[in-house]
């Protein structure tokens, strides 16, 4: 698929904070959009502190990667399943061997 996101899934499957923050662009954006809600993250810290709180909420959560779609400008298209059956529709920016922007639609355990 891409080595970039290949690491950062390995990454943060395994909670290895430190190589998924490496791969990350210094102003990399996150957006995050679910039912009715759209939030934006901006910044590495910003991105870490999120990700970080959202293993401590659900510590056995883990994903697999569906499918995946890419074009020639670095942009990658996922669909990912957590363990407990909750799908999301990511869209990757990857520049220059880092992470800079991903647009993470939250589909749920409903998705079909």
């Amino acid at each position: 698929m891409n080595d970039v996101l290949d690491e950062l899934f390995a990454a943060e499957n395994a909670r290895d904070w430190t190589t998924f923050r490496a791969l990350l662009h210094p102003e990399v954006e996150w957006t995050l959009i679910g039912s009715g809600t759209t939030s934006v993250v901006h910044g590495r810290d910003a991105y870490m502190n999120r990700l970080e709180a959202t293993y401590e909420s659900a510590p056995d959560a883990e994903f697999t990667l569906r499918r995946s779609l890419r074009n020639d400008a670095g942009l990658i298209v996922t669909e990912l399943i957590d363990n407990h059956g909750n799908v999301s529709v990511d869209v990757f920016d990857v520049r220059n061997g880092l992470l800079r922007r991903e647009w993470e639609f939250l589909l749920g355990d409903g998705a079909r």
